[in-house]
């Protein structure tokens, strides 16, 4: 009976580290300190990583403004020239964003969304989701880009695109009824993590700070210290290095906001791998020496 005791005590930390091995992702999502940039009109990142307002329309080479790509050599190109749509409800296109490919992101239109680039000319894009009303809001310097595509009477999903795909859509808050609110893809970085807000009329404040990251999407309200008094409400961009620029509540005022990856604790509790794995592998150790203990003993 002893003996079948200490093959238990043995087996049971085996078998639990072994699970935590299997149940662990292949990457942890970071948590955040914060940092309260005040009333300041931060709204992106440039392309250099720095905060910047409409960081997202200028690279090292050239900008857009409306439906024109100014580039450094003088010249511009005035992207309604490729517009195909006609209808007299339409408006000139729109570019929103640009890489450092001069890839351009962009709405034209009523409800219309399009990628544009000097080598492929106008595409207009076709996101997955529920479909009716389309927009973009950033491009990646993979050709990714992001946005919303639903309807009022539907609820609304970001997505991210691509000329070559894959194409998907960012889901939606487990646990959470969306009603007819949804996700809004806002940002994009070349790590392909993408950043926006989750809006429900479930929700106190209405809007939830999001981030998607290899699949999972994440309130960042439960990835910033519990004690911040923060509430974030919408992720606006995010740069290679991880940092999030966004708004959100703190002390009753609407307030821009800085968040930068560390190694602390959100208010989501999350159990720290190594120290619980060292805990286990320790009780197998110990338990393995009692069983041969035991043997030793036996054949004295």
């Amino acid at each position: 009976m002893k003996q079948n005791f200490l093959k238990l005590s043995l087996a049971l930390p085996i078998l639990t580290v072994a699970g935590l091995f299997a149940a662990r992702p292949a990457t942890a999502v970071s948590f955040y300190s914060i940092t309260n940039l005040g009333s300041t009109n931060y709204d992106s990142f440039n392309y250099l990583g720095e905060l910047a307002a409409s960081g997202k329309t200028y690279n090292a080479t050239s900008y857009v403004a409306g439906s024109n790509v100014f580039l450094n050599n003088g010249s511009v190109i005035d992207l309604s020239t490729f517009d195909p749509v006609s209808s007299p409800l339409e408006t000139a296109p729109k570019a929103v964003a640009i890489n450092n490919l001069n890839q351009v992101a962009g709405n034209t239109g009523y409800a219309d969304t399009f990628f544009w680039s000097e080598e492929t000319g106008f595409t207009f894009i076709e996101p997955p989701g529920p479909g009716g009303y389309t927009g973009a809001s950033d491009i990646n310097n993979l050709g990714q880009v992001v946005g919303t595509a639903g309807a009022p009477d539907a609820g609304f999903e970001g997505y991210v695109w691509s000329l070559d795909g894959p194409d998907f859509n960012i889901g939606v808050l487990p646990n959470i009824d969306p009603g007819l609110g949804g996700t809004f893809a806002q940002g994009i970085n070349d790590n392909s993590q993408v950043v926006g807000y989750f809006g429900s009329s479930s929700l106190n404040n209405y809007f939830r700070a999001i981030l998607y990251e290899e699949g999972t999407l994440y309130d960042l309200n439960n990835l910033i210290p519990a004690n911040s008094g923060w509430t974030l409400e919408e992720a606006l961009d995010i740069n290679n290095q991880g940092q999030i620029v966004g708004t959100g509540v703190v002390n009753g005022q609407e307030q821009h906001f800085l968040l930068t990856p560390s190694n602390g604790t959100g208010s989501q509790s999350v159990p720290e791998p190594s120290t619980t794995l060292a805990t286990l592998a320790f009780s197998a150790f110990g338990a393995l020496k009692m069983l041969k203990h035991k043997r030793k003993q036996r054949h004295l």
